[in-house]
């Protein structure tokens, strides 16, 4: 669920420091909010933005996967 959140910060601030305002957030020319039609990257910037993002998560997930297996709780099964 991390990711989301991660994802979402990063296109924000990206969307900023690419020189957008927020009278730009929303663009009826597209559904998503931070996306108008001329924001974007190529191929290669987005693999290296999703390399760090799994290397920012991989930790946590980590620890997470470790606390599962020392900790037998019911609602565990469900995360």
């Amino acid at each position: 669920m991390l990711h989301f959140y991660i994802i979402h910060t990063l296109t924000v601030v990206a969307f900023f420091a690419s020189g957008y305002t927020a009278a730009e957030i929303v663009d009826p020319n597209t559904p998503f909010l931070f996306r108008p039609a001329a924001f974007g990257y190529s191929l290669p910037v987005v693999y290296l933005i999703w390399i760090v993002v799994v290397a920012v998560l991989y930790v946590p997930c980590k620890r997470f996967a470790n606390y599962k297996r020392n900790h037998r709780s019911w609602w565990l099964s469900y995360v």
